[in-house]
C-alpha cells in the first residue's frame, strides 16, 4: 500500500508538472508572437534561454554542484551538447521561426507530437513495445494537428481569394 500511494503521489506531481510545462509553453507562444515581428528567430531563442536560465539556476544549483563534472566522457558530453542545442535550442528556434507565418495555436499544435515521436523512437530502438492504444492516441493527435493546421489554410485560402 505504502508503495502504490508513493507512485501515485509522484504520477500526481508529474501530471502537475506537465501541466505546468504546457500551460507555461502556451504563454511563451502569445508572448513571443509580436516579438518575432520585430526580432530574428535566433535572438528571441537566445534571450527566452538567458531569462529561463536566471528561473531555473537558483532551483538546479544544487544538483549541477552534485555532478563529477570531471568524470563525464566524451560521449556523455556529446548527448549533453546534442540535448541543449538540438532538441532544446533547435526546437525553440524553430517554433519561433514558424510563428512568424502561422496563429500560436497552429505551432503549439505541433508540440502533441511529442508523445508519438517519443513512443516511435522508443520502439524503433527496442526500448518500448507498440501498443494498439498507441495507435489510436496517435491517430487523434494526427487528426487533431490535421484541424488546426487545416482551419489556418482555410483563413490563408480566404485572405488570398479578397
Amino acid at each position: 500500500a505504502g508503495r502504490a500511494g508513493a507512485d501515485r503521489e509522484a504520477s500526481f506531481w508529474g501530471d502537475f508538472m506537465v501541466m505546468i510545462n504546457a500551460s507555461s509553453f502556451a504563454v511563451y507562444l502569445v508572448i513571443v508572437k509580436p516579438l518575432m515581428k520585430k526580432y530574428h528567430p535566433i535572438t528571441v531563442s537566445l534571450w527566452t534561454f538567458i531569462f529561463g536560465l536566471i528561473f531555473v539556476l537558483p532551483v538546479a544549483t544544487h544538483e549541477l554542484l552534485a555532478v563529477q563534472w570531471h568524470e563525464l566522457s566524451n560521449i556523455h558530453w556529446a548527448i549533453i551538447a546534442f540535448t541543449v542545442f538540438c532538441t532544446t535550442f533547435l526546437a525553440y528556434t524553430l517554433n519561433a521561426w514558424a510563428i512568424q507565418y502561422v496563429k500560436s495555436s497552429v505551432v503549439g499544435s505541433y508540440i502533441y507530437l511529442q508523445p508519438v515521436l517519443g513512443i516511435a523512437l522508443a520502439v524503433s530502438t527496442g526500448k518500448y513495445s507498440l501498443h494498439w492504444w498507441h495507435l489510436i492516441y496517435a491517430s487523434l493527435i494526427f487528426t487533431g494537428v490535421y484541424l488546426v493546421s487545416r482551419k489556418r489554410a482555410e483563413q490563408l485560402g480566404e485572405k488570398e481569394i479578397e
